[in-house]
């Protein structure tokens, strides 16, 4: 049975952060989540509901003892079965809280397990850490600066998994139609292309075709406002005619920056810079 265990710190008291996790209203604000509520019930037996982009999944609670263990089973919304977690506030010596966030499950399709685990624990590990951010802040004592600093985590949750699913072999590319806005305007689109959303969903599209092994990583993300800066290294291999340059079977590795703005918790617009030329580089086509 795949185990995750996440743990946090925060100088905030085990009260401050139960504040936040026991009221499912506050979940959008910090775990990254579109929609969060009570479907039924309320106290141990309350049943949540939660939705990101177009999966809604549901919850319900098995444990409440306030300030320090909270603990929860899955209903439904994700391919596996027997999901249960704890979350545990433990004070800390001198001041704060150690934050412990374990679950485990079983995955519905045999061999799976490994990429679920992989998935959900860097979901529960950003949660946890922006738990503690959130709680630590004086947002919570002012609802309109824990609405600010929650989304400004959100937003960054947000980067991480559009680069994720778009540009990683596996991810899933629909996803752009999620967390990109109608209005979408990407200012430095490939030539030729209309900057909009669906342009920049083909972007990840094509790269599938000469690329294989492709994975991506947000190596930094800095948030300010409804900004979001991002510092990141894509690694793969060449199997297939790019820009008339023949398979070379070479393993390439870029890097690259981008800003995005975000409103309501979609992109609305983006700037990109690449290293196209250590690109070429790589591939053998400027030693020609």
């Amino acid at each position: 049975m795949p185990e995750i265990d996440v743990r946090a710190s925060t100088a905030a008291p085990p009260e401050q952060v139960w504040a936040l996790l026991a009221d499912v209203r506050t979940w959008p604000g910090w775990a990254g989540f579109d929609e969060a509520a009570v479907e039924t019930g309320s106290g141990v037996g309350e049943v949540r509901r939660f939705r990101l982009g177009r999966r809604t999944s549901r919850e319900r609670v098995t444990v409440l003892e306030a300030p320090h263990r909270f603990a929860y089973e899955l209903l439904s919304g994700l391919p596996i079965r027997d999901y249960r977690a704890e979350v545990t506030l433990e004070p800390r010596r001198g001041g704060g809280t150690e934050i412990r966030w374990r679950s485990s499950f079983e995955p519905q399709v045999p061999g799976t397990g490994g990429v679920i685990r992989t998935r959900l624990e860097g979901f529960i590990a950003r949660a946890a850490r922006a738990l503690a951010t959130v709680a630590d802040a004086p947002h919570v004592r002012d609802d309109g600066d824990a609405r600010r600093d929650g989304a400004t985590e959100r937003n960054k949750d947000v980067v991480a998994r559009l680069t994720r699913e778009l540009f990683n072999d596996g991810g899933d590319l629909a996803v752009a139609e999620d967390l990109l806005a109608e209005d979408f305007v990407d200012h430095t689109p490939a030539a030729g292309s209309s900057g909009d959303r669906a342009s920049y969903q083909q972007r990840a599209r094509v790269m599938r075709g000469p690329f294989s092994g492709i994975r991506t990583v947000s190596d930094q993300l800095v948030a300010d406002g409804d900004l979001v800066f991002e510092r990141w290294t894509c690694t793969f291999t060449h199997t297939g005619e790019f820009m008339g340059i023949n398979p070379t079977g070479r393993t390439v590795r870029m890097l690259g920056f981008a800003q995005y703005r975000l409103r309501d918790g979609r992109v609305t617009e983006f700037w990109g810079l690449s290293d196209a030329l250590s690109l070429m580089e790589q591939l053998g086509a400027l030693s020609r």
